[in-house]
Order: C-alpha cells, then sequence, then structure tokens
C-alpha cells in the first residue's frame, strides 16, 4: 500500500516506547518469574540495531511488508521513487543484528523497476524471495505483479517474463496483491509446487472490488487447472472490498481469504461486514464453509467491521482486524471461527477478543501471525489525537483469545511505540525462528522478545 509522501516526517523519529527492566536479582536462587508481575516476552530487543528499532529515509524504502527467513535474516520490501519520479519496487535484507546483509547485492539492497511497488515478500525452500505488488507503467494499467529473486539478490530471469509475472484481470481498476505463499510436495518439501497470490481487485467506477486467488506454476506462470484459468475471484455486496487482505494457505492447498465488504440495508444505510472466504485447492467456492462458501460477521451488530489477516489454528481459523463499537470508536478485533464456518463460542467472549481501550481517533489490528504454541501475535496502529501520527500497538493473546499480561512492561499485554508514523493498513508482523516479533511501519522496523 503507497502512503503519499508528504505524511512523512523529514527526519527519522526516535520517540520509543518506555519500558521497565527485569530488576536484577538480589540472591543466587532459581525463580520462576512469569509467576510475578514482570514482563517475559514483548520487550524491545537490544541485540537487534542496538535498541530494538532501526529507522530509514524515504530515499532508502518506504516499506510494506517484512518477513524472517529461517536463518532469522530480515527482509523488507516496499518502493523508493527513482530519479524520474516513477515508484520503483526496493528490497532490503538485514542481518539478525540489524546490519545491512552485504551478501545480497553486495549491498544489502536492491531497487529493481520490474514492479512499482512490494506488498508482500515469501519465501521458497531453495531461499529465493518472492515478492507480490504492482506493476506500473510502461505495462498496461496497475497489474497484479510477482517478482523472484534469487538468494544473493540477483533477478532470476528464469521466472515468469525476464523474471516478472503480471496479469491485468480488471478492466479500469487498480490491482495490488497483498499476500503470497509457497506450495510445497508434502512428500518432499523442499519441491516447490506451486505459488498463491492474494489480493484484490477495487474497479475504478465504483462498482464492486473483488477478493483474489490466482495460482501460478514453480515457474511463474498462471496453473491452468486452478479456477478459471488459474484465477479465482469472489465479490458480493454493494461497494468495493476495502482495507488490506489477509490470506491462510493449509498444506493441502485450502485457501481463506479475509477482507471486508458493504451491503445495505433495508432502511437505506448501508453496513460494513468482515468478509471470510474459503476456496478449495481446485480454485473454487468451498460451499461445505457456511453452507455458501463464505461468511460475513459484524460482531454486536457494528455497522462497520474489517478483517485484514486470517491464519490457521488446527481446527480453526483466527482473524484479526477492526470493528466499530457502539460509542462509535474503532477498536481492534480478534475473532475464531471453525472450519465450518461458524464463530467458535470458546474463543476469547463468544467467539471474540474486542479491545475496550482504543483512543478517541481508533485502533485497528492490521497483521498477526502464531507463535509454535498456536498462541497470537497481532499488531496495528492507534491513534490519539493527531490525524496524521499514530502509535504502534503489538499484542499477545493465548491461543483461546486470553490477553497474555506477562506480555509488554505495563501489564497489560501490549506495547506501544509513540509517534510511529501515518496510521495506515501498512504494518506487517513476522515470527523468527527464536519466536521474536518483528513488526514493520512505513519507514521502521521493530523487534520484541519473544512471549
Amino acid at each position: 500500500m503507497r502512503i503519499p509522501s508528504c505524511l512523512y516526517p523529514l527526519t527519522p523519529r526516535s520517540a520509543l516506547a518506555s519500558k521497565r527492566k527485569r530488576p536484577a536479582p538480589r540472591h543466587l536462587m532459581l525463580e520462576v518469574l512469569e509467576a510475578r508481575d514482570c514482563p517475559s516476552g514483548g520487550l524491545l530487543d537490544p541485540t537487534f540495531n542496538g535498541s530494538g528499532t532501526e529507522t530509514f529515509s524515504t530515499s532508502q524504502i518506504i516499506m510494506d511488508s517484512t518477513a524472517v527467513q529461517p536463518d532469522g535474516k530480515i527482509v523488507a520490501v516496499g518502493h523508493v521513487i527513482g530519479k524520474k519520479g516513477a515508484s520503483e519496487l526496493e528490497v532490503l535484507r538485514l542481518n539478525p543484528d540489524g546490519t545491512p546483509d552485504k551478501t545480497f547485492n553486495g549491498t544489502g539492497s536492491e531497487t529493481l523497476t520490474v514492479l512499482g511497488e512490494g506488498d508482500a515478500v515469501a519465501f521458497q525452500p531453495d531461499g529465493k524471495i518472492l515478492v507480490g505488488g504492482v506493476a506500473d507503467p510502461p505495462h498496461t494499467g496497475i497489474e497484479y505483479a510477482v517478482t523472484r529473486l534469487n538468494a544473493n539478490g540477483s533477478l532470476d530471469t528464469t521466472f515468469g517474463t525476464k523474471g516478472v509475472w503480471t496479469l491485468n484481470l480488471f478492466a479500469d481498476a487498480s490491482e495490488s496483491v497483498s499476500r503470497l505463499a509457497v506450495l510445497t510436495d508434502p512428500n518432499n518439501p523442499s519441491v516447490v509446487t506451486g505459488i498463491i497470490v492474494g489480493g484484490r481487485g477495487e474497479a475504478a467506477d465504483g462498482t464492486p472490488g473483488a477478493v483474489v486467488a490466482i495460482k501460478l506454476t514453480p515457474n511463474g506462470a498462471l496453473d491452468s487447472t486452478f479456477g478459471s484459468s488459474g484465477v479465482f475471484t469472489f465479490g458480493i455486496g454493494i461497494g468495493s472490498n476495502t482495507g488490506n487482505m489477509g490470506m491462510a494457505v493449509s498444506t493441502s492447498g485450502e485457501i481463506f481469504l479475509a477482507n471486508s465488504t458493504e451491503l445495505s440495508n433495508p432502511d437505506g444505510t448501508n453496513t460494513y461486514y468482515g468478509l471470510l472466504v474459503d476456496v478449495n485447492p481446485t480454485g473454487h467456492l468451498n460451499t461445505a464453509f457456511n453452507g455458501t462458501g463464505y461468511l460475513l460477521d459484524n460482531p454486536g451488530g457494528s455497522t462497520y467491521t474489517e478483517f485484514h489477516a486470517v491464519a490457521i489454528q488446527g481446527n480453526a481459523l483466527v482473524v484479526a482486524g477492526d470493528v466499530v463499537d457502539a460509542a462509535g470508536v474503532e477498536q481492534g478485533l480478534v475473532a475464531r471461527y471453525t472450519l465450518g464456518g461458524a464463530v467458535d463460542p470458546t474463543f476469547g467472549s463468544s467467539g471474540y477478543y474486542i479491545t475496550t481501550f482504543a483512543p478517541p481517533l481508533g485502533l485497528s489490528f492490521t497483521d498477526l501471525k502464531l507463535e509454535g504454541d498456536g498462541s497470537i501475535v497481532v499488531c496495528g496502529w492507534s491513534q490519539d489525537s493527531n490525524p496524521g501520527l499514530a502509535s504502534l500497538i503489538v499484542g499477545h493473546l493465548s491461543a483461546d483469545g486470553a490477553v497474555d499480561t506477562s506480555f509488554g512492561s505495563s501489564g497489560t499485554g501490549f506495547t506501544y511505540l509513540a509517534n510511529w508514523g501515518a496510521p495506515s493498513t501498512g504494518e506487517r508482523v513476522s515470527i523468527g525462528p527464536d519466536g521474536k516479533i518483528v513488526v514493520n511501519g512505513s519507514l521502521e522496523i521493530a523487534r520484541y522478545t519473544a512471549p
């Protein structure tokens, strides 16, 4: 997602939320610290850049997504504005300590004109890097686009056409890739069997948008055995699907897409619903899911609900987003549904965890990931009174939706970084091989200790 450059500060931001250090032990003895009112995770990790955070300039990268490799290195994707004023794909790779990885293009960064921006990143078992986003001119219109880089940062020209795959699916539409997933052979996980591209299409003329799942072959061509010539689309409602789309893919190839859509009511008002769609491995609606292949939800009868992310948690689906409460304030939302498409009442409070502490201008969870024990890490933004500036929020819930009060330094299960940037859906979270949490904004990366 691209943010106007006028919203970026001219100087780096360095204000960080305060944190309470563990008290030094007074005696040599073994203690169970988790039993005390003392944080066990969610603290800024000083082994990353010395402070736990790293800030970049707009000439280095404007980030939309990050992901952590199996070796702990961090890949960030986004865009920069080139010399001719056009947006160009930017990819950075950092060592686990936050320094540039010089084995990546010799500098730790790579600028490519094959995409206009990078919004999603995924890794293949052989170390190659997939980046999804949009292709701007000289391509026709704004198109779905995926490129693949070798592990050293060079363009993999064996992928797609000279290293890039593009598709212009909707006429007069803004098309963007939001998520990527790599399919592998269950009997030989080192073999890639396909690539799933999740995105959305929003028609410029105001007609309803769609959530989209596209399947590519390992070499970057449409897989004609999936959906309609490699493409699945679904739209419902009177307006375009909004916000940042989420996607989760099972090992069997089942695809779950999360977004939101607007429906009209008999009284003439409109309601935004969270939307969850189940796509079977062949690229069609799985009608065993809620009897239709999709569900719409607005917890508590809210007039505005958005789903931004989804994850598969055993035999259930966990989504994150936001919901407007009775007072008209946007609150963070985490919900769980069965694989049959029903609200799971054993999660949180009757199936939902909804924040109650959002500031006046709102709070939204824009992404989530699961730790190895099934517990839930969410990230997003929290906005006080300045409409152009928000704080990063990171939180940890148990697998069943209870707040982990040992996470962070305040005893609330949430931690904040003030003055993070303009509120957006660009905040993404990743879990490293050591359980540490990596979060990005448009110009910052932060890493937190594991829960």
